[in-house]
């Protein structure tokens, strides 16, 4: 079907009916002299197609990390998570039977120390040596586990147990005693790279930069950005009527920042 006025009526019908068939999906193909085919697809739902996500009714608090509708829903709005600190949990250049795994010679040593000799019996580890000294397979099941299940003696009573790994095996301690704080070191948010908004509100682009963008730069950057009118010329009359007020708080909001120092 050419798009053109004639064509106008035919095509509001077609796209009607196949959100309506689709519920509220829509691709269309658009065909181009000498070049290949392009499909575009448009949906009557916060959604994105492509990446699967979904997106709530966007509103100021989506962009405040102090309020569940905007924070991180990985580090809560923080910026930064506690996790476990591998340089803090194994020693590489001591021997495996010389508490080079600090997390296991620790809380219930017992237990965990001899799986742990169980472990590397089945595998054929020798404990006298360095975790450097190990190969990489041997290095990942001690690390991450391998699904094995290893025989062992505690207090006497043969045990079955799969080995998990000391990664596993140390946040299981951690829900049993709640502090494993020695093992563990603050880092950057992986979900929202430290930005403490949820990934829908960091993914609103404004004159083509993202949220993310914007947190990147100074203050004094991010004012000079929306106090330049080229960048918002893309916009209608309507569009202009619309943005000019928010606009105009954004400025006075920055302005008075930069003002009390929190530039640069």
């Amino acid at each position: 079907m050419v798009v053109n006025h004639e064509n106008a009526s035919r095509i509001a019908s077609a796209v009607e009916k196949a959100l309506k068939e689709s519920y509220g999906e829509l691709e269309v193909e658009i065909l181009q002299e000498n070049a290949p085919s392009i499909r575009k697809h448009y949906s009557e739902h916060k959604a994105c197609f492509k990446c699967k996500m979904s997106f709530e009714e966007l509103e100021p608090l989506s962009f405040s990390f102090n309020s569940p509708k905007g924070a991180c829903e990985s580090c809560l709005g923080l910026g930064t998570k506690f996790s476990l600190d591998i340089s803090k949990i194994l020693d590489p250049n001591t021997p495996l039977n010389q508490g080079a795994i600090k997390v296991i010679f620790g809380y219930n040593r017992n237990y965990y120390a001899q799986m742990f000799e169980g472990f590397c019996a089945h595998n054929g580890i020798d404990t006298a040596l360095c975790f450097n000294e190990l190969n990489k397979e041997q290095q990942d099941a001690l690390l991450y586990g391998n699904g094995t299940e290893i025989s062992f003696h505690f207090k006497n009573s043969p045990l079955k147990r799969p080995w998990k790994g000391i990664i596993q095996i140390a946040y299981d301690m951690f829900k049993e005693q709640k502090d494993l704080s020695d093992y563990m070191s603050e880092k950057t948010c992986p979900s929202c790279k430290g930005h403490r908004l949820k990934a829908s509100s960091l993914s609103v682009q404004v004159a083509g930069l993202k949220m993310a963008d914007f947190l990147d730069k100074p203050i004094e950057e991010v004012y000079h950005f929306f106090n330049d009118p080229t960048h918002f010329s893309y916009l209608n009359e309507q569009e202009k009527k619309i943005a000019d007020p928010i606009l105009k708080e954004i400025l006075e909001r920055v302005f008075f920042y930069t003002m009390w120092g929190w530039g640069i």
